[in-house]
């Protein structure tokens, strides 16, 4: 994993961050529409966020699961559409890594779609191979213009792509679940099971230099699809995939908490 620093504007009370992934841009099944309708809701307010977490390219190659014939575009042109779409927002991508989907072409050829994509952007230093923790921190602690002043808020996330099968929810579920077992972190990011979700446990931290046992809770993310029904996942069974994109809302000190919708 690769660490990565955010230090967003000290204005933001609040921000939204969403994790994008799956999109399998070439496929058949791609929409388009809700890709775009995506990135101009980003946009649109200066507070709002993202990573990128895979699959964002369905990347066909020879030998791959997915149906070359039947891709929309081969994978170079699906690289430029997928810069292209990105290109507003690019000052809002916080990381980017890449998924199975796109290590196709570096297992075939040595090269890397998503560093390209991030090269082209103007924004290489946000990209993190396989996985990433991203210490976000925005806003401050002043409760009033005679207060302390007591810093940003700082938020630590993990997020990967994801691998591996899941053939109920409950199974889906549990490969977001087990990321808490590799790191320590406030929130973790996953993707690669189509099934978007959001739900929060608790746990008990130790800080050995204060000597000190507190609770804290942490939010677990598995973000959706942008999937229509058909192609290869109607061949081999799949249900649809629910396209609704977990929106994740940050609040700064002293307020300091952190919600999700689907």
């Amino acid at each position: 994993m690769i660490k990565v620093e955010a230090a967003l504007s000290s204005r933001f009370k609040e921000i939204e961050l969403f994790y994008l992934a799956d999109w399998h841009l070439g496929s058949e099944s791609f929409d388009e529409k809700a890709a775009r309708k995506l990135i101009s809701y980003i946009g649109e307010k200066p507070n709002r966020f993202c990573c990128l977490g895979g699959d964002m390219m369905d990347n066909a190659t020879v030998g791959s699961v997915s149906d070359g014939f039947k891709a929309t575009m081969p994978p170079e042109d699906q690289l430029d559409l997928l810069t292209e779409i990105l290109e507003p927002i690019k000052d809002r991508i916080l990381v980017a890594i890449e998924g199975n989907h796109e290590k196709r072409t570096y297992k075939t050829t040595g090269i890397n779609l998503i560093r390209a994509m991030c090269a082209t952007l103007g924004i290489l230093d946000k990209y993190a191979g396989d996985a990433f923790v991203l210490f976000l921190s925005f806003g401050h602690g002043r409760t009033s213009k005679t207060s302390r002043n007591m810093g940003p808020s700082m938020f630590v996330i993990y997020g990967k792509h994801g691998s591996g099968g899941g053939a109920t929810p409950g199974g889906k579920v549990n490969k977001v679940s087990k990321m808490s077992e590799t790191i320590d972190c406030d929130i973790y990011l996953h993707a690669h099971t189509h099934m978007p979700g959001a739900f929060k446990t608790d746990t008990m931290r130790v800080n050995r230099s204060k000597k000190e046992i507190t609770q804290h809770t942490q939010l677990f993310i598995n973000t959706a699809s942008l999937l229509n029904f058909g192609g290869y996942g109607e061949r081999l069974g799949f249900k649809p995939s629910c396209k609704d994109v977990p929106l994740i809302q940050l609040i700064a000190s002293p307020m300091r908490a952190m919600t999700a919708k689907v």
